[in-house]
Parts: C-alpha cells; structure tokens; sequence
C-alpha cells in the first residue's frame, strides 16, 4: 500500500520536487479542459511581507491552468495587513480573492456560529 492515498474532489500535490515541471503542467492544463482547478494558498501577514510570497505570486501569474486562487490571510490583526495582501494579489486579476480570516466580516460569521 503506497504511504499516501487520496480520493475525493480536494487533491494535494506532494513531493513536486521530483516531477518534471513541464510535464506536470501539461497535464494539469490537459486536466483543466474537463475540469476546473482552485488553490488555496494560505498566508500570515509576516509570510505575506516575505519575499518567497511575492515570487509565488508571480509565478501564478503565468499559472493559466489554475482558474481561482484564494489567499487566505490569518494572523494579519491590521487593516493594512489586508489591503497590502490585496495589493500584491492584484496583479493575478479576478481569479484571485483574500480571504481575510482576522477581519471583521469572518468575525461577525464566527459570532454569529456561536
């Protein structure tokens, strides 16, 4: 039995390191004609101010086989935590979103599920 084992309709790519990028993206733009592809990317406000999240960022940029990428922001107490995430998600276009998870909007979803 292999020691990971997947199924359902959330996948999580491992161990990329030891594939061939090209071909591995051939065929997720193969897979992304009958089905389409979402990444969640979680991120902390320190990780966000980093320079590896901007490089993932522009990586994506040319990622066209990943239809929606959501960001999602915790440990980000600050207002500007969030605009500052939003700002270097821009460049991604309408595919991308932040979800903020310390702001007031997901706080009021939390209190309202207590």
């Amino acid at each position: 039995m292999p020691d990971f084992a997947q199924s359902g309709l959330i996948t999580t790519l491992h161990d990329l390191g030891t594939v061939n990028s090209d071909r591995l993206e051939s065929m997720l733009h193969e897979a992304t004609e009958n089905y389409k592809i979402g990444l969640i990317l979680p991120v902390t406000a320190a990780d966000m101010r980093a320079a590896p999240f901007s490089r993932i960022v522009q990586e994506l940029q040319g990622a066209s086989y990943i239809d929606t990428i959501v960001v999602v922001l915790g440990v980000a107490p600050d207002k500007e935590d969030y605009l500052q995430a939003r700002r270097i998600v821009d460049s991604l276009g309408d595919r991308a979103q932040v979800l903020w998870t310390d702001g007031p909007l997901v706080a009021e979803l939390y209190e309202s599920l207590t």
